[in-house]
């Protein structure tokens, strides 16, 4: 997950120098071009908002939580420092679908990342959630902080451009809900 996020937020990188280019920089290792970045964690199951945003804390980076749809929508509303959302899909008040197709719908908050979190597997799943608009998708209880990514680095452009759902070790994973 840590690689997928960082995938995410270097896709948004967008420091220009004096000539329109990119600024030479050392290179950054993974850990610290996630610092200081803020991350959107939205899911109904404090466990799972708990274990991630533990993990996410962890590697520096910021982060705050939403328990529905809705809440995560206010929170962006007031906060236009989110750099990525992960966005449960089932959950009461507003489901992650409705919430990512808002989301894309404003202008505001179209082009920021987001990461469909389920419990669900079946590849119709993830066929609904890039269609809903969701930059990847990644199945719960499968999730952990190291997990290898496969996803190509398209993720974090436009909607729909996922990759194919990751291998992912089994260290300490997210409950599934």
């Amino acid at each position: 997950l840590r690689e997928k996020v960082r995938r995410s937020l270097v896709s948004i990188e967008a420091d220009s120098g004096p000539h329109g280019g990119q600024t030479r920089r050392p290179p950054l290792s993974p850990v610290e071009r996630l610092r200081n970045r803020h991350v959107l964690v939205v899911d109904d199951d404090m466990r799972n908002s708990f274990a991630l945003s533990r993990a996410f804390k962890a590697v520096g980076l910021r982060v705050s939580q939403a328990s529905d749809g809705q809440q995560a929508l206010d929170v962006l509303d007031k906060d236009s420092t989110v750099d990525l959302v992960l966005m449960d899909i089932m959950m009461p008040v507003m489901d992650g679908y409705e919430a990512i197709q808002s989301i894309r719908a404003n202008p505001r908050t179209a082009d920021i990342p987001v990461i469909a979190l389920t419990a669900r597997a079946l590849v119709e799943d993830r066929s609904k959630c890039l269609a809903a608009g969701a930059t990847d998708y990644l199945v719960k209880g499968q999730i952990t902080p190291t997990q290898e990514s496969h996803t190509p680095p398209s993720v974090g452009g436009p909607p729909g451009c996922a990759g194919s759902t990751p291998t992912i070790s089994s260290r300490t994973s997210v409950p599934s809900s």
